[in-house]
């Protein structure tokens, strides 16, 4: 089973580098076993409970049944479910969604598809794309654990996933 989802994440992905990139047959080789190596070390790593940030699984729990909630990431997707599923977690969201596609048409297709009201719509992130995604979207944001995005937002900072109020939007 590993290997099948070894194999079929890293041919995506091994196979966007080789059509943007001129390299010769022993690079791509190359890259592609680099690929792998990098995927198994992450894998044998990732499903560490310990390394999980616990007052985000916390907070996830206990506002399980109170909201819908999914994941949006810029990472594979088949690696996002494979690592959730490892450690456990995976049943707490209604999906869990990552790359290819683009995270801003992720957002846009939950909102459509499930016609979420984009007042009462929050994502919680940690990156520049998650607040491009937002802005795209019309939707709320919490900035977390990223001081970069409070340079470009005056919205909700989260320093502590306990002291979080989701109901509390600007």
């Amino acid at each position: 089973m590993l290997e099948k989802n070894v194999s079929s994440s890293i041919n995506a992905k091994y196979w966007y580098f080789l059509n943007r990139f001129e390299m010769s047959r022993y690079q791509r080789k190359r890259l592609k076993n680099l690929q792998i190596d990098f995927y198994e070390i992450m894998m044998d790593n990732m499903e560490y409970e310990e390394l999980l940030i616990h007052e985000t699984v916390d907070f996830i729990k206990k506002h399980l049944k109170k909201y819908d909630m999914y994941i949006f990431s810029g990472s594979d997707q088949t690696e996002l479910r494979m690592l959730f599923s490892g450690l456990g977690i995976d049943a707490y969201f209604i999906s869990i969604n990552g790359s290819p596609t683009p995270r801003k048409e992720l957002v846009k297709y939950l909102s459509k598809h499930h016609n979420y009201d984009n007042d009462k719509v929050i994502l919680i992130g940690d990156s520049i794309n998650d607040y491009d995604s937002v802005k795209e979207n019309d939707i709320s944001f919490f900035g977390y654990n990223n001081r970069e995005i409070e340079k470009l937002t005056d919205e909700n900072l989260v320093e502590n996933f306990p002291d979080v109020n989701v109901l509390s939007r600007k």
